[in-house]
């Protein structure tokens, strides 16, 4: 059983593969949710912890004209990745990597997505420093969380490997504290919740 929690944290194998391909379904209304709080152009993106993709599909959807790759720790997520957008591939790359040791260079970006991911980054103030690196100024951070601290999800942090839940407003600290100059949370259904973080 131990295994099967890892599996959140870094998918790999057939189970990582399957799981991947179930977030891009389970996640896509919560995805969606969030995205609607973007407003004007996008011309290029970058979706960390894109697990299996899906919401590289929805941006590449949206904004027709941009560049949208993905990041992702799990080698095996970049290949459902790849498989789910591979119609799109010329305008979008999927790179096996993390938040911590972000590629790009310089305010290369205009929009960072991160979807159900932030709970497994090791180092949040580095990981957020970088995101604010690789924007362009007026470039914007989306992050996406359906779980609080809670004793419900709390039982989750207990038992998969390397997880940790946050409270929004002290995800917001951080993000200011990278040099965010504006932070606007939206509150969602349950214990769902996105911050829209711009540079």
């Amino acid at each position: 059983m131990a295994n099967d929690w890892q599996q959140f944290g870094k998918p790999s194998g057939l189970m990582g593969r399957m799981l991947a391909r179930g977030m891009n379904r389970g996640h896509a209304p919560f995805t969606r949710w969030c995205l609607s709080y973007l407003d004007g152009p996008v011309s290029a993106a970058l979706d960390i912890g894109c697990g299996g993709g899906g919401a590289i599909r929805h941006l590449l959807k949206t904004y027709p004209q941009a560049q949208v790759d993905g990041l992702d720790y799990s080698e095996d997520c970049v290949a459902v990745a790849r498989k789910t957008n591979y119609k799109e591939r010329k305008r979008c790359d999927i790179k096996q990597g993390t938040a911590e040791a972000n590629p790009y260079p310089d305010a290369s970006l205009d929009l960072v997505t991160a979807f159900e991911t932030v709970y497994f980054w090791s180092d949040l103030p580095r990981a957020f420093g970088e995101i604010h690196r690789v924007l362009q100024e007026q470039g914007r951070f989306l992050l996406g969380c359906e779980l609080l601290p809670s004793p419900t999800s709390l039982k989750y942090q207990e038992k998969i490997p390397g997880m940790k839940i946050y409270d929004p407003q002290e995800l917001v600290t951080y993000l200011e504290k990278a040099g965010f100059t504006k932070v606007d949370l939206f509150q969602g259904k349950k214990e769902s919740f996105c911050l829209l973080a711009t540079k």
